[in-house]
């Protein structure tokens, strides 16, 4: 079954990444990857306000 074998997977993951917390060098990865991974997040949403509000401006009254 793909869907546990995803969920299996995931568990594997997480179990792993707790035991490479102890490793300072995975931590600054995953902290620089979660940075990156929330910046771009926020230019989407900022991209798509702007968008939204120049749609607004430019609708006929």
């Amino acid at each position: 079954n793909a869907r546990s074998a995803l969920t299996t997977t995931g568990g594997v993951g997480k179990r792993a990444l707790f035991a490479l917390a102890d490793c300072p060098e995975v931590v600054e990865e995953l902290a620089f990857a979660a940075r990156q991974l929330e910046m771009r997040r926020r230019l989407v949403q900022a991209r798509h306000a702007l968008e939204t509000s120049t749609r607004r401006r430019s609708l006929p009254s």
